[in-house]
């Protein structure tokens, strides 16, 4: 029950998604993200790159907290040359199961922190289809 939970803060922190990702230490997300990237630069199509990013901030979201902000690492998905990062981000919100990722600078960004581990797997598998079949698309035209 809702009063279970608020009685104690370590179950809610463990059962509410939104309280598990505020409250995971920064080093963790870290990890994370660089475990993301290493798979994703090993899997990824030619052309494509994957970095971590470390020095991002991420909104908790609306409510009662839409100022707050919180330290977080995130992968910055690049495509090659020539190849559009709003269709590799359109291509995962429309897939099965929808990534929604936001585009910055020119990359795909994908925050660690809103990835939880049990989501990793399936996350690099969506990322490296839509990219292998954006690069198959752009080397049959």
């Amino acid at each position: 029950t809702c009063a279970h939970l608020l009685a104690d803060p370590d179950l809610a922190c463990e059962r509410i998604p939104t309280l598990r990702a505020a409250t995971e230490p920064l080093e963790s997300v870290r990890e994370r993200a660089e475990s993301i990237a290493a798979r994703l630069a090993d899997e990824l199509p030619e052309g494509f790159q994957a970095r971590v990013v470390v020095d991002r901030s991420a909104r908790i979201g609306g409510g009662s907290l839409p100022e707050e902000e919180l330290d977080t690492a995130a992968v910055h998905v690049t495509p090659p040359a020539g190849a559009h990062t709003h269709e590799l981000a359109r291509n995962l919100r429309v897939g099965d199961p929808s990534v929604y990722t936001r585009v910055s600078e020119g990359a795909l960004v994908l925050d660690a922190r809103t990835i939880f581990p049990h989501e990793v797997e399936w996350l690099i598998s969506a990322v490296v289809a839509c990219a292998v079949a954006m690069s198959s698309q752009s080397s049959s035209e």
